[in-house]
C-alpha cells in the first residue's frame, strides 16, 4: 500500500502529487503534499462542502480530516492527510481498511457513512502509539473525568458507568448516558475561575436531549500534604475499587485509561493533587454563552478554542443531576 506514495513527489506550496487507487466506482487519490505529508483524498461530485463538513468525524494528533477549498470550487474531495511520518505503516493498515469498504457503496451518502464509521472504529492505530507523560493540564483533565466516573457509580452500574465515558475516545463529549452528554472540566481554586473549551463541538447540543458542564476544582500540591495524590495513586485507588464490585470491569478501564494516554510505565510521583470531590453543574441552554459550530464558517474556521469565565454563570447553575438518574 505504501507503493501509492512512494512515486509521489514533494510540490510547491498549495500544491500535491496525487496518484489514483483502484476504484470501480469512486476517485480515490493517494497524495503528498508541499510538507511531504501523505494523504488520502475521496471525491465527491454530488454532496455538498458544507454537507461533508458537518459530519463530526473523531479527531487524532496524528490525522486531519477536512475538505480543502481547491481552486476549481466545483472539485469538492474528502481529505485524510497523516500528520507524523512516524505512523506511515500504520495509517496504510488504516486506509487499506477503507478502500474495500469504499468499493462495497454505491451512493456518496453511504461512501461518507462508511469512511466515518471505519474513523471511529479505527482504534488500532491509537493503540500503536507510544505516549508520553501526560502533562499537568492533561493530567488536571484525567482527575476531573475520573471525579465524575466516580460520581455515576453511585447512580449506575460500574460497567454501564466506564462504558459512558466516552473522552478518551475522543468523542465530543466526555459521557454520554442515555440522550445526555456531559462535558467535565478541572480548574484551579480562585476567584478569577475559567476552564478552557477545546472544540465548536463541545458545547453543541446537536440531538441532545441534554448537555451539562461539569466543573471539579483540583489544585497542585506538595508531596508531604496528607491529602495530596498523586495519578497513579487515584488510578489504582479506581482499580482497587471497580475489581471489588466487578473485575470484569478492570480491563474495560484499563482500556479507557489506555486511549486517553493514561500509562503505568509513567512517573507520575512528582506531581501531587488535591481535589475536591464536589463539583458545579452547568445546564447548556440556547443562551449559555458559547461558541458553537453552528455559529462559524467551517470552510474558514476550525478547531476552536477559547476560555470561558464562570464568575457570572450563577444562572445556568443545577443543584444536582437527580432529574436524569432518579
Amino acid at each position: 500500500m505504501l507503493e501509492n506514495w512512494s512515486t509521489l513527489e514533494k510540490k510547491g506550496p498549495g500544491q500535491i502529487d496525487y496518484n489514483y487507487f483502484e476504484s470501480a466506482y469512486w476517485t480515490i487519490l493517494a497524495t503528498k503534499d508541499f510538507d511531504e505529508k501523505i494523504g488520502v483524498r475521496f471525491k465527491f461530485n454530488d454532496l455538498s462542502k458544507d454537507f461533508i463538513r458537518k459530519i463530526n468525524f473523531p479527531e487524532w494528533d496524528e490525522i486531519d480530516i477536512n475538505v480543502p477549498d481547491l481552486a476549481d470550487q466545483n472539485e469538492i474531495y474528502l481529505y485524510i492527510r497523516l500528520n507524523n511520518p512516524d505512523f506511515e505503516k500504520q495509517f496504510s493498515r488504516f486506509i487499506e481498511d477503507i478502500l474495500p469498504l469504499a468499493d462495497s457503496c454505491k451512493t456518496e451518502n453511504s461512501l461518507l457513512e462508511a469512511i466515518y464509521s471505519q474513523c471511529r472504529q479505527w482504534k488500532e492505530f491509537m493503540r500503536m502509539k507510544i505516549y508520553e507523560k501526560l502533562d499537568t493540564n492533561k493530567q488536571k483533565g484525567l482527575i476531573g473525568e475520573l471525579y465524575f466516573l466516580k460520581h455515576l457509580f453511585k447512580k449506575i452500574e460500574i460497567r454501564e458507568s466506564i462504558s459512558a465515558w466516552t473522552g478518551p475516545e475522543k468523542e465530543c463529549k466526555d459521557f454520554l448516558i442515555g440522550s445526555f452528554g456531559f462535558e467535565v472540566k478541572s480548574k484551579k481554586s480562585g476567584l478569577d475561575s475559567s476552564v478552557r473549551i477545546s472544540s465548536e463541538f463541545q458545547l453543541f447540543l446537536e440531538d441532545l436531549k441534554g448537555l451539562f458542564l461539569i466543573v471539579f476544582t483540583v489544585d497542585k500540591t506538595f508531596k508531604s500534604d496528607s491529602k495530596g495524590k498523586n495519578l497513579s495513586q487515584i488510578v489504582e485507588e479506581f482499580r482497587k475499587f471497580i475489581g471489588s464490585i466487578d473485575t470484569n470491569c478492570i480491563e474495560l478501564f484499563n482500556t479507557k485509561l489506555q486511549a486517553y494516554g493514561f500509562s503505568d510505565s509513567h512517573d507520575y510521583s512528582k506531581d501531587y493533587w488535591i481535589i475536591d470531590n464536589d463539583f458545579v453543574i452547568y445546564e447548556i441552554t440556547d443562551e449559555f454563552p458559547k461558541i458553537i459550530v453552528e455559529d462559524i464558517n467551517p470552510g474558514f474556521i476550525k478547531k476552536v478554542t477559547y476560555d470561558l469565565y464562570l464568575n457570572h454563570l450563577e444562572e445556568y447553575n443545577q443543584d444536582n443531576l437527580n432529574k436524569i438518574f432518579d
